[in-house]
């Protein structure tokens, strides 16, 4: 049993002839004592659903919780069904002596793992877990390595180990006890359930504030000390503007990044607007990298410490609040931001500009994305296997709730057509219409301006040439949140990467032939490359400046363009900071499992 803090909540130990199961939680949210048992059916339920009214009232039963309603939609061979309906972030388990059934929420945000090897079975919510199984051997999965090193994080069903699998989202896989082998997987539910409706651009505004407002307010109570990160985006002030018009209820608001950053002081001006309370977690030289051992142990190593930001640890953010609201992929899947081509289902040159070589690893035939729309496959993939575990590092203190992938919200947003959402058009339309005083004249960190100010040619420019100043080895820019590639120049901090990264003693070595000191290490810190690095950035925003020119020249697409362009930087560009973090983040984590080292 993995705890975090004494402050954990540790369910009794069920066992019987066939399961052993238990379960620890924060005792925030949720069932409070697993399991739960009726008519002989046994449910274990992690996380919470947003709708059990409503699913009552559709189904007519009468059950008093999640648990109660799993189990009742069982007996009554409805459990299907019922889940497709469901809008919440949970993992459930239901057992009745014969089989298991193992289910994920619809988007499959919240992690559940299953190791099925040789007549042994075991389900865990992190992988880490199965150190403790005397009969569980860790096997490194090297393909899987190659992909995390390539884009910091893994996919399709992947992990570090073979034989331990993440479970797909809306699925239930079953096992059946006697015969000690899974016996089905199936998707409860599909974006093809999604069917597109005829309404005008207007009335889909005015309709997608109805659905925010909602989504919002369904995951906030009176009695919940509440925490929105909020940063110089859009998504985080749309839920602090929203949750500042529920009367009586109390938030606070959080910001990290290092000192004078543009999401600092952006996020200082939505806080005043209606004076919440603001706490800011400074990132700098030496505090940055603190928490990060720990946090690539609490998230398994499934994403980069590059990206877990969090500088102060997890018990004081405890201090602060209990629930933490987040905007997660609110700029995805109402502003557009990865629309390559309009009213298409994925393809296959669309993933491979993403991920690759990696693509193998998804199953881009899968039904489960039959939409007219690419975004489901990268919400599925980008989204859930790396987005999503920048959050899970906080959430083993705090839990955490995504308002923006309400299911009403999500089915809303696409039956409709792309270009309603590219570039953000219904999404500023919104914004501006009905949360004026957060927006008008408060800029957006990703240009510098307000939503409100069109990006006129003048505006473009200075952009540009403000983007090709900070990249002048005298300037320094304070816009960025963090300075990653030269916070691994630190003395201090270019010994412990060697130190950590030497293949002589690393385990990484036995599994692959890199040596990342040579690789990426000395040309990281190598002074005269880093010349050519601030020389090429300068070619590359010249480039980027003109690039809608280059598009309509060359027929091609905008991310299309982007991948090429993106491929000749590490032949001239010596910025190695997410390489050399991705390579400490496994070498980091082969060596908690295996030697026991940096778990504290």
């Amino acid at each position: 049993m993995i705890s975090y803090s004494d402050s954990d909540f540790v369910d009794i130990l069920f066992s019987d002839e066939n399961v052993i199961a238990s379960r620890i939680h924060l005792g925030i949210i949720g069932e409070k004592d697993c399991p739960f048992q009726k008519s002989g059916v046994y449910s274990w339920i992690d996380g919470e659903i947003y709708n059990l009214n409503e699913i009552l009232e559709l189904f007519q039963y009468n059950s008093k919780t999640f648990s109660e309603l799993l189990i009742d939609a069982y007996h009554n061979k409805q459990l299907e069904k019922v889940l497709s309906k469901i809008d919440g972030c949970f993992t459930a388990i239901l057992y009745d002596k014969s089989e298991l059934k193992l289910i994920s929420d619809r988007y499959g945000m919240k992690p559940l793992y299953l190791w099925n090897n040789e007549g042994n079975f075991a389900w865990v919510s992190e992988i880490k877990a199965l150190l403790a199984l005397k009969c569980f051997k860790p096997e490194i999965d090297t393909q899987a390595i190659n992909c995390f090193l390539d884009i910091g994080y893994f996919l399709g069903d992947n992990t570090w180990f073979k034989d331990v699998k993440l479970i797909n989202a809306a699925s239930i896989i079953t096992y059946s006890l006697k015969r000690r082998k899974i016996i089905e997987e199936k998707r409860y539910w599909k974006w093809s359930s999604i069917k597109p409706q005829t309404i005008n651009f207007n009335e889909a505004v005015v309709m997608l504030d109805i659905l925010l407002q909602t989504a919002v307010k369904k995951r906030v109570k009176i009695d919940e000390k509440l925490g929105v990160s909020l940063s110089g985006g859009l998504d985080s002030r749309l839920n602090i503007g929203i949750i500042n018009q529920i009367n009586d209820l109390d938030v606070m608001c959080f910001t990290f990044g290092k000192k004078g950053c543009d999401d600092i002081k952006i996020a200082r001006m939505v806080s005043l607007i209606k004076n919440n309370v603001h706490y800011v977690f400074e990132l700098n030289q030496e505090n940055w990298m603190n928490e990060r051992f720990h946090s690539v142990w609490s998230t398994d190593g499934m994403n980069s410490l590059y990206h877990l930001h969090f500088p102060v640890s997890k018990e004081r953010l405890k201090e602060y609040f209990d629930i933490h609201i987040n905007g997660f992929l609110g700029d995805i899947c109402m502003g557009g931001g990865w629309i390559d081509e309009f009213d298409k289902r994925i393809t296959r040159k669309a993933a491979f500009n993403w991920f690759g070589k990696h693509i193998k690893f998804t199953n881009l035939d899968d039904d489960f994305y039959d939409i007219s729309h690419q975004d489901p496959y990268f919400i599925d993939t980008r989204g859930r296997r790396f987005t999503n575990f920048g959050l899970i590092a906080s959430s083993r203190l705090v839990e955490t709730r995504r308002p923006f992938l309400d299911n009403d919200l999500i089915e809303f947003l696409y039956s409709l057509p792309d270009r309603y959402r590219h570039k953000s058009k219904l999404y500023k339309k919104t914004l501006l219409y009905n949360y004026p005083e957060y927006y008008d004249n408060i800029p957006w960190q990703k240009t510098g301006y307000p939503i409100s100010k069109e990006m006129v040619l003048h505006r473009k420019m200075i952009l540009v040439i403000k983007k090709l100043l900070k990249n002048f080895p005298i300037i320094k820019s304070m816009r960025k949140y963090a300075d990653y590639a030269d916070w691994l120049r630190i003395p201090d901090m270019v010994k412990l990467t060697k130190k950590i990264l030497d293949p002589k003693n690393a385990i990484y070595s036995n599994h692959i032939n890199i040596n990342f000191i040579d690789k990426y290490i000395e040309p990281h810190n190598n002074l005269k490359t880093d010349l050519i690095n601030k020389c090429f950035n300068i070619l590359r925003f010249l480039i980027h400046s003109v690039k809608e020119y280059i598009l309509m020249l060359f027929c091609t697409s905008n991310h299309s363009f982007m991948v090429i362009l993106n491929k000749l930087a590490p032949q001239y560009c010596h910025d190695y900071s997410e390489e050399i973090c991705r390579a400490l983040t496994m070498e980091i984590w082969l060596q908690q499992v295996f030697n026991k080292k940096y778990r504290k």
